[in-house]
This record gives C-alpha cells, structure tokens and sequence, in this order.
C-alpha cells in the first residue's frame, strides 16, 4: 500500500469509503492485479480505536471463506471468538430456539469479531499490497464522468487538491453514501417505530460461545 505523494493518480479502481467494506473490496481486487484508490475523511490509526467504533461483527461461514482467501484472515491472530451455538428467544418466553454446530459439522456457524481488529487486519493485508493507494484525511470535492471513466477532484486535510482518473468508482461510504446521492440511486426506507440500544457487555461466567 502506498501513501499518495503526487497530485495526479490514475488506477483502475477508486473507492470512495475507506472502512471495513472499502477495504476489503480493495484487498479483493488489488489480489488478482487491479490497481486501487482509496479515499477517506478519517485516517487509519483513528479508524483502530475503541472510541471509534467500539462495536462487534458476526461474520458467516462464507464471507470468512473469502477473507481467508483474499489473504486478511490470518493477520486477526486470535482477535476472534467462533460461533458454535446460536439460541433464539422471544421476550420472556421460556421457549427458544436451538442451532447447534454439530448438525452440520465441525466448522463454527460463524465467528464474532471487533470491527477495530477488523480493521486492523484489513490495514495490515494492505500493507502488503503495492497496487493499492490509500488517501486520508481526503474528501471528495467534485466527480465528472465521460466515456474514459470517471475523474475525482479531492482535497485533503491541509487544503491541498487531489485528482484521480479511474475506470471504476465504488460507492463504499456509508448509509448517507456521496456516490450514491450522485449516481441517483434513491433509497426505499420506513421506520418501525421502535428504539435500539447497543452495549458492549462482559460475560461474568463462560458464554461457551453460544
């Protein structure tokens, strides 16, 4: 992975939205040759923290397929713990469902995982990857498209600009998506009425990864 030191890029491939998916996808495609520019507005080390994102991830059976052979899998060490059971409930009711891992082999239904060491791996297997440009603290300020692709027009956090030609752009940047607004892709969505709350908790005694 390189840091930009130029004003002008071209790559096949510009991902706006340097978090976990952006990533990944550009571990994906910078695998089998493709050259790739990542852009963000928050720098790698501050995407690591607890205080960033202190959140968790469940990730099935395939997607970890794929991460291993893209290469990222492996840099988690042992930042991760394995799914064997999964027990459904409703409430206070005394009846639950039970999925048990042994029904369908010897492999976890899935593994849970902390978004920073997540993001941690996907940093380290970019590293790795000399075909892979990462910008940040970037925004993008305009985009134009013609028959060659697309040209970015970004600024980084010291006001200097930025421009990147690229084949392919990729929206990766969140819900409130910059690329998809641009694009007119409009979203189709409803509330239900309700409220969330999401804790990061410790177990006093062992979960058995249930």
């Amino acid at each position: 992975m390189a840091f930009a030191n130029q004003n002008n890029l071209k790559s096949d491939v510009l991902i706006i939205g340097g978090g976990m998916a952006g990533c990944s996808l550009a571990v994906a495609l910078a695998g089998v040759g493709f050259s790739v520019v990542i852009v963000d507005h928050i720098d790698q080390s501050a995407q690591t923290t607890d205080e960033f994102d202190g959140r968790a991830s469940a990730i099935a059976g395939a997607p970890k397929k794929m991460l291993d052979r893209i290469g990222m899998w492996q840099h988690l060490g042992q930042n991760f713990a394995p799914i064997l059971d999964i027990r459904v409930t409703d409430g206070n009711s005394r009846l639950f469902l039970h999925y048990d891992h042994e029904e369908i082999g010897d492999d976890a239904l899935g593994f849970m995982v902390e978004n920073r060491h997540f993001r941690q791996a996907v940093f380290a297997r970019l590293r790795n990857l000399k075909n892979v440009t990462y910008l940040a603290p970037a925004d993008l300020k305009s985009l134009a498209r013609d028959q060659s692709g697309v040209h970015a027009s970004l600024i980084d956090d010291q006001g200097n600009a930025l421009q990147v030609e690229a084949q392919l752009i990729v929206g990766a940047d969140g819900r409130r998506s910059q690329i998809r607004e641009q694009a007119g892709i409009e979203l189709t969505h409803w509330s239900y009425h309700q409220t969330g709350i999401v804790l990061t908790v410790e177990h006093e005694i062992p979960h058995h990864n249930v």
